[in-house]
């Protein structure tokens, strides 16, 4: 009995160590298989078992820390005594980085609990304040919407759907992206099956002076939930939130190239600061932004989207900035979390959405922290930025460079200022930012120049780009990196409307161009190919730009 148990072992653990080396790939309904592979194992030896599997939560492949999910719930399942034990692991897990790992692990194990142990997790639900720990509570709300919707006997959860409702009510209006888009489907698991119940709260919430209440309610309205109410109250609603929207001051896709506007900066306290960036070819995979927003205003910038997950308009991602204020510490959190340690690729871009020496960084310095703390933790960290107040931090970068810890990338479209003038509200001119790139190569720190984006028919005068490239040259830039602008996420109509204003006679031809990819974002292949291979393969050459070798990469040994 024993050799076949320690057979059983053997077995899980090669399995979990074939999946953590991205050996085999596997599917959710064999994560739940092993998962009860595992508990068989677990019934003969419990507490060998127990200390195993629990080492495995901070693995770095996510369908093994959802197998240690699916593994703790049946045991819960099966003896009540161990349900503390595994609600301990869920809550240390809650802020996952993974969406997967949440949605299909934690959601799915709290959902199964919600049927044997609805009073502990009731508990639970009503005293996690969304402040401190936002991710578990949307997470239990989920489940708990989705237990319901499930159910079949609905007068034996009526206490649980109360429960359910007013806990949404509480959090309804609190603007972080995470609460406002687990709302979302929290609304719409459990209004498309009882949309009676749901109609009345959506009323309130509509009549609410609130853009994300708002944004939950118009998203319920596209989904199924939307299909199951009356068209009458669809209009209702949609009349609500016009009302409302009239008396609110809004800013329109015009006013984008008008510099005038009024910033406003709003403190929020976040329980995690890095994201997740399934990009392949990008060197990194995990990106941080002490703020959300960003003053610089350029017009092209694809990253404006972001803030409708607040529930705000687009326009408004350069005059209303979120400032997390709790940056460094929230990173220092998750750096020092026992998962972190197992994550091979380190390198972080710090501004992957928004640049994190944005003026709104003179007054808080939280860039300044977050840096400090990868420097603390001796974690790779790639700087996007555009600005100057960079050179601020000229100290703390020299340190980080000791040990080779930073690249800083600076973008630099174009050397005509007027035209920069005319698409970027609030930045340096061209000459400014060299200058900011010959002061950090004094230093030996690695800098890269994003010539990013060039515009066609603009900008795309290959003796113009080689003027710029030599200037970089000069300067001592490590490597440069081209691309053409695109149209993701509402590029398209921000940027023709530029261009109906200074160049009409262009607009004809961009709609000809774009008409590559799904969406037609992207030139077509013949303009890219004419254009970006000289740059790469001539051009940077030729001017000793294309040192691609010192860039940071994605993996990252640690010392020692």
């Amino acid at each position: 009995m024993k050799k076949e148990m320690d057979i059983k072992l053997f077995q899980f653990e090669e399995r979990l160590k074939e999946l953590e080396k991205g050996v085999k790939k596997i599917s959710l309904k064999e994560c739940q298989q092993l998962a009860k592979d595992i508990r068989e194992a677990w019934l003969k030896e419990p507490e060998n078992v127990l200390e195993r599997v629990r080492g495995y939560r901070s693995a770095e492949n996510e369908f093994v820390r959802i197998i240690v999910i699916y593994f703790f719930k049946e045991i819960s399942m099966r003896d009540e005594k161990y349900f503390k034990q595994s609600l301990e692991v869920f809550m240390a897990m809650a802020d996952d980085w993974s969406g997967r790992v949440k949605n299909y692990g934690l959601v799915q194990a709290f959902m199964e609990l919600w049927g044997s142990f609805p009073n502990n997790l009731k508990e639970l639900l009503v005293k996690t304040d969304i402040n401190e720990n936002s991710a578990l509570k949307i997470i239990l709300l989920r489940s708990l919407a989705r237990f319901l919707a499930k159910g079949r006997n609905r007068e034996a959860n009526l206490p649980l759907e109360q429960v359910l409702l007013e806990e949404v009510e509480k959090v309804i209006t609190f603007d972080e992206p995470y609460v406002i888009l687990g709302l979302t489907s929290v609304i719409n698991e459990y209004g498309s099956k009882y949309p009676e119940i749901v109609a009345p709260w959506l009323e309130k919430w509509a009549a609410l002076d609130n853009t994300a209440s708002h944004y939950i309610v118009r998203e319920a309205l596209s989904k199924k939930l939307g299909k199951s109410l009356s068209e009458e109250q669809t209009n209702l609603l949609q009349d609500r939130m016009n009302t409302v929207q009239q008396g609110l001051e809004k800013v329109q896709t015009p006013l984008l190239l008008d510099h005038n506007y009024k910033v406003v900066y709003i403190e929020r306290v976040v329980p995690t600061l890095l994201h997740w960036i399934n990009v392949f070819y990008l060197p990194f995979k995990y990106g941080a932004n002490p703020y959300r927003g960003c003053e610089h205003g350029c017009l092209y910038c694809n990253a404006r989207y972001t803030h409708e997950y607040l529930g705000k308009d687009q326009a408004t991602f350069q005059n209303e900035i979120i400032v997390k204020v709790n940056a460094d510490k929230a990173l220092a959190r998750e750096f020092a979390a026992p998962r972190w340690r197992h994550v091979k690729a380190k390198l972080v871009n710090l501004g992957s959405v928004s640049d994190p020496y944005q003026p709104a960084e003179e007054r808080y310095e939280i860039t300044k922290k977050v840096l400090e703390v990868f420097l603390k933790f001796e974690n790779p960290v790639c700087i996007s930025t555009k600005s100057r107040l960079i050179l601020r931090d000229i100290e703390l970068l020299k340190e980080l460079n000791e040990e080779k810890l930073v690249n800083v990338m600076i973008t630099i479209p174009t050397l005509d200022e007027g035209l920069l003038k005319q698409l970027e509200a609030n930045t340096p001119t061209p000459l400014e930012r060299i200058e900011t790139i010959k002061q950090l190569k004094a230093h030996s720190i690695i800098v890269g120049a994003l010539i990013i984006p060039i515009f066609p028919y603009i900008t795309d005068n290959l003796e113009r780009i080689e003027l710029l490239l030599k200037k970089l040259a000069e300067v001592k830039v490590d490597f440069a990196i081209a691309d053409v602008l695109n149209f993701k996420n509402q590029v398209r109509p921000r940027f023709t409307y530029f261009l109906q204003e200074y160049y009409p006679e262009l607009v004809e031809k961009y709609e000809k161009l774009y008409t590559y990819g799904k969406r037609q974002e992207y030139a077509e292949k013949a303009y890219l190919k004419s254009l970006i291979n000289p740059i790469m393969k001539k051009l940077l050459k030729k001017y000793e730009l294309h040192h691609f070798d010192r860039m940071l990469k994605g993996k990252f040994e640690d010392k020692g």
